[in-house]
């Protein structure tokens, strides 16, 4: 997972009047706008639209019961919720909501269907993937370089 964020991230800085990384972990300006950047924009990127090769399923684990309620916590790697399903794969009828990192419903075992962002980079879609690196780019060319005419060119 770190080769693919650092490629992503070289992507992006290519697109700037700057040195490349080796690593994520260096003392560089570029390993470190990357670094505070790279995860909060792949997460912002992946809830705008419903990525297919992000979708993941998993039975989610029952972390307590108040009376009817039961609260499933979700997966470390969810990014959001898509649907909730019964354990043979068909979305749920009764209602459900998310309340911070936990799914609340009154069904006894559920699977969550969610877009991950760790699968999102094992198996990233091309177009994600250069939308990404021109997002990234933009995020880190002031920072980097001080002109704002490299965001506009990377975002138009």
């Amino acid at each position: 997972m770190e080769q693919a964020k650092v490629k992503i991230c070289n992507d992006a800085l290519a697109q700037l009047p700057v040195k490349r990384i080796q690593s994520l972990d260096e003392k560089s300006a570029q390993a470190v706008a990357c670094q505070s950047s790279f995860d909060r924009i792949l997460k912002e990127l992946l809830r705008l639209v419903n990525w297919k090769f992000a979708l993941k399923s998993t039975a989610l684990a029952l972390a307590k019961q108040t009376g009817e309620k039961r609260y499933y916590t979700t997966p470390a790697d969810c990014v959001f919720i898509k649907d909730i399903l019964d354990e043979q794969g068909n979305p749920i009828k009764s209602p459900w909501n998310v309340e911070g990192n936990q799914i609340v419903t009154k069904e006894i075992k559920i699977i969550g269907q969610y877009i991950s962002h760790e699968k999102a980079l094992e198996n990233m879609d091309p177009l994600f993937q250069s939308a990404l690196v021109y997002r990234l780019a933009s995020e880190i060319a002031i920072e980097l370089t001080g002109a704002d005419s490299v965001v506009s060119r990377n975002f138009q």
